[in-house]
C-alpha cells in the first residue's frame, strides 16, 4: 500500500471516544502496530508484509476493524489495558 492509501484508510475511520479520524498513534495501538508505525507508512516506510496484509484486508473488507475490535476486548493482557476502554472505530465509505 502507498503512504496516501494508508492516510486514506485511517482517515476513513472514526474514534468513537473523539468522534474524528484516529490519531496515526492510537490507530497503530488499535492495530496492534508499535505506537510509531502508522506514522513511518504514513511518511513513506514500506509496511511489513504482516501489517500490509491487515491494512489491505481492513481496505477491502472494512467490517474486519471489529474483528480486531473483538480480539483487543477478548485478550486479557496489555493490549486491553490500552486500548479497550477508549478505541473504537467505525469504517465510514468516502464520499
Amino acid at each position: 500500500m502507498t503512504p496516501k492509501e494508508i492516510k486514506n484508510l485511517r482517515l476513513s475511520m472514526v474514534d468513537l471516544k473523539s468522534g474524528k479520524p484516529p490519531s496515526q498513534r492510537r490507530f497503530s495501538l488499535f492495530l496492534g502496530f508499535g505506537t510509531a508505525t502508522i506514522a513511518r507508512y504514513e511518511m513513506g516506510y514500506e509496511p511489513s508484509r504482516s501489517h500490509e496484509i491487515i491494512l489491505k484486508k481492513i481496505s477491502v473488507d472494512p467490517r474486519f476493524v471489529c474483528e480486531i475490535d473483538k480480539w483487543n476486548d477478548e485478550d486479557s493482557r496489555e493490549i486491553e489495558i490500552r486500548l479497550r476502554p477508549n478505541i473504537r472505530f467505525i469504517h465510514v465509505k468516502p464520499t
